[in-house]
């Protein structure tokens, strides 16, 4: 950025915080007609237009949920007045929490001026600035853009940063066109400019992600599978910083991150154009010469102006969407140019008799059969777990690259790195002369240079399959599970289009507050949610024996021992629920497998169980919202999972098999026998007779016959009915589980 670029930030989160730090200088009455304060005050009015929600005299309330509009929902939920780093807890929308913290207020003023004065007003750094714009994130994310006698469902955090977004492209787009008389243009000349295609939202998707993941074969596959998870959310932060920094923006313009895509708002000039043009390009080629076809990244943007940005003209944001999608599938079917794809063939640098151990991709491998790639992300698979900060460095190291001339390494504080050889993120950052960026998980740096703090599911309770095995009630087994959030392209595209208020709330800052919402909880929440296990088959595990591969924007793949996998399943959900008020809901699959298990099979296996959660109810309209447990069959509700299988029928074989012992394994497994073949009359008939021989013989055990009669007559009942049968059937599984102690048995 230049430096009327950092002025216009600093500018706009003094205009749009006025009233917390008693400024009474953002709107100077004589201002030159080439002055700033025109672009500020015009970004703030865009970024504003049906922010209100619902009049509210004489009170001063906390911020609306997000989710109170969302798919035509009618709730009047508040987030509790609070800062991101004040705990590890899930800020959960209550009624409750209607009313401003005045406490916290005060705070906000206290620690909302103390940073902003910090900031050379003359001259801002990018470092102070990015210190700037984390304390905004952290105090502002759930206090409202508005106080007094309105409210809103829009935080001043997400108010400031489309403001400095809109602002700076304004900028750049007005400086292009060699606009200076900014009084005409967007004072005097306002309606007009906002139907100027003066704006280009920008999205980028990376093809070959579950690929690049989950082809894999190795000892340490659940070091590797992380490792390489987080290499592509570094890659894909790292990339995204690459368009801005060459068009001269900030993190400000990045709508949306997540699952290997973005949107970035852009000034709509040629040189942009152009710079995303040889990024993509360059990135590409990158590509080819590290993975070959393997990753692919295409762009697509949309030119619009103010207007369409806030849907004036019904269905305008939408048909952004639209365009971006189709430019992005244009790429992805027209891939490689003739250069390109000669270079494909002809890209030979093995003897094509040896392949990477890890990867399985024929290349040059050294003596412990790893290509260059894994055997750099190997060697700092360790810190990826555990390290707080990640540099970018042009200096050539041992690990892992990244497009134009990068590579990453992992640093550490002071005190976790003295003694054990890994490097510091101060020495990293000043003696370091190819220093780039840092990046933070989970924890903001503040020293010689400002990280950009990446929320990031990082929960682990192991590092090894055979440990989370180890770790499960009865049988020694993993669960994989895959998830997603339901229709959520439609929330994004068209979520607050509403029967009674029309397109009013449809716009790019409701957009991009939803998007932070749902990668708050999917990439920050979903720590909490696996360390504070509830749900359980049998015995609860607080913390989850689990470890997340990759929880994005929208989806979640972990592995971890199987009851826990189930029950933090459910733990997901329910939570989800919860945060968005039922307004969108999750579908999932789950697999139970071996520790030895290729890891590669069984991530395909999923897929098809999470297909089939997404087309449950099957022969109906799908409404999703579903788990499918062991193979297709087993697909439910999440509420039929709870209450039908688990609750019901696992409980009622929990008490019968406790209660009575004289029935072993081989009699379970006879009634499972029957079930699966009950089209079959003879077998329901010798089900039926099975029953009976149940039966105690001890007639003067009342309590014992009394329990065996409800069982029997329940196992009856169930065999009878298709959906009680099948729900059956997944709950004897289930048991046989929790009480089986070998594969012998």
């Amino acid at each position: 950025m230049d430096s009327i670029q950092k002025k216009i930030i600093l500018s706009a989160i003094r205009r749009c915080a006025a009233s917390l730090i008693c400024d009474k200088n953002t709107c100077s009455e004589n201002k030159s007609d080439d002055s700033i304060e025109y672009i500020i005050e015009t970004a703030e009015k865009i970024s504003s237009q049906n922010l209100i929600v619902k009049k509210s005299p004489g009170s001063k309330k906390s911020l609306r949920s997000i989710f109170n509009l969302l798919n035509d929902n009618n709730g009047n939920s508040y987030y509790r007045s609070a800062a991101l780093s004040d705990a590890d807890e899930i800020n959960y929308p209550d009624a409750s929490h209607s009313m401003l913290d005045e406490t916290y207020t005060l705070r906000v003023k206290s620690e909302l001026k103390e940073a902003i004065d910090l900031v050379d007003e003359n001259s801002p750094t990018d470092k102070d600035l990015k210190s700037l714009l984390c304390t905004v994130e952290n105090l502002l994310t759930y206090y409202p853009a508005v106080v007094g006698d309105e409210e809103t469902d829009i935080s001043l955090c997400d108010k400031i940063k489309l403001t400095c977004s809109i602002a700076n492209c304004m900028y750049s787009y007005f400086e292009n066109q060699g606009i200076t008389d900014y009084k005409s243009v967007v004072h005097d000349g306002f309606e007009s400019f906002c139907t100027e295609n003066a704006f280009i939202l920008y999205s980028m998707d990376i093809s070959g992600v579950q690929s690049f993941i989950y082809t894999i074969h190795s000892s340490q596959a659940l070091k590797t599978l992380r490792s390489r998870s987080f290499y592509l959310e570094i890659l894909m932060e790292h990339i995204i910083d690459e368009v801005l920094e060459r068009v001269g923006l900030s993190r400000c313009n990045l709508i949306y991150s997540g699952g290997a895509h973005c949107y970035v708002l852009l000034p709509n000039t040629y040189a942009v154009l152009e710079t995303i043009s040889n990024i993509e390009t360059e990135v590409n080629s990158w590509f080819i010469d590290s993975f070959g076809s393997g990753l692919f990244i295409a762009g697509g943007q949309a030119a619009c102006s103010a207007n369409a940005l806030n849907n004036k003209t019904e269905g305008s944001y939408s048909q952004l969407f639209v365009t971006m999608s189709r430019e992005i599938s244009r790429k992805k079917l027209r891939r490689y140019s003739k250069s390109d794809l000669v270079r494909l063939n002809m890209k030979d640098d093995s003897d094509g008799t040896r392949e990477c151990r890890v990867c399985s991709t024929v290349s040059t491998v050294n003596d412990n059969n790893l290509c260059p790639f894994c055997s750099s992300l190997i060697a700092i698979s360790s810190d990826i777990m555990n390290a707080p900060y990640f540099c970018i460095t042009k200096t050539k190291i041992n690990g892992p690259q990244l497009p134009f001339g990068c590579y990453l390494k992992a640093c550490y504080d002071v005190n976790e790195a003295d003694g054990f050889g890994k490097e510091t993120i101060e020495n990293a950052i000043t003696n370091d002369s190819g220093y780039v960026r840092c990046y933070s998980k989970n924890c903001m740096y503040v020293g010689a240079d400002t990280a950009v703090m990446l929320y990031v599911g990082s929960y682990h309770s192991a590092d090894h399959m055979e440990k989370l095995a180890e770790a499960s009630e009865g049988i020694n087994r993993i669960a994989v599970m895959r998830s997603d959030v339901d229709n959520l392209g439609h929330a994004f595209v068209s979520g607050f289009n509403r029967k009674k208020d029309g397109t009013k709330y449809l716009n790019i800052l409701r957009t991009s507050a939803l998007s932070r919402q749902l990668s708050i909880f999917f990439k920050r929440n979903i720590n909490y949610i696996l360390a504070n296990g509830s749900y359980a088959l049998n015995k609860a595990n607080k913390q989850r024996n689990a470890l997340i591969v990759y929880s994005g924007g929208d989806d979640v793949f972990l592995i971890g021992a199987w009851n826990d996998v189930i029950g933090l399943s459910v733990d997901i959900t329910d939570a989800f629920r919860r945060f968005t008020q039922g307004t969108l809901t999750v579908s999932a699959g789950i697999g139970i497998y071996a520790d030895t298990y290729p890891i590669a099979l069984s991530a395909k296996e999923i897929e098809v169980l999470e297909s089939a959660s997404k087309s449950y109810p099957s022969g109906c309209s799908p409404t999703k919202n579903a788990v499918t447990l062991f193979d297709r069959s087993g697909t439910y509700s999440w509420t039929e999972l709870k209450e039908s299988v688990v609750e019901e029928k696992l409980s009622a074989l929990k008490v019968f098999f406790s209660s009575l012992d004289d029935y072993g394994k081989n009699f379970l497994y006879n009634l499972l026998f029957y079930l699966r073949n009950s089209s079959d009359q003879i077998n329901i008939a010798r089900y039926a007779y099975l029953l009976s021989r149940m039966e105690p013989k001890n007639k003067r055990d009342i309590e014992k016959r009394r329990i065996y009669r409800e069982f029997s007559e329940k196992l009856y009942r169930w065999i009878l009915n298709d959906k009680d049968r099948k729900e059956l059937i997944t709950a004897i599984y289930l048991y046989a589980y929790l009480i089986r102690v070998s594969d012998k048995e």
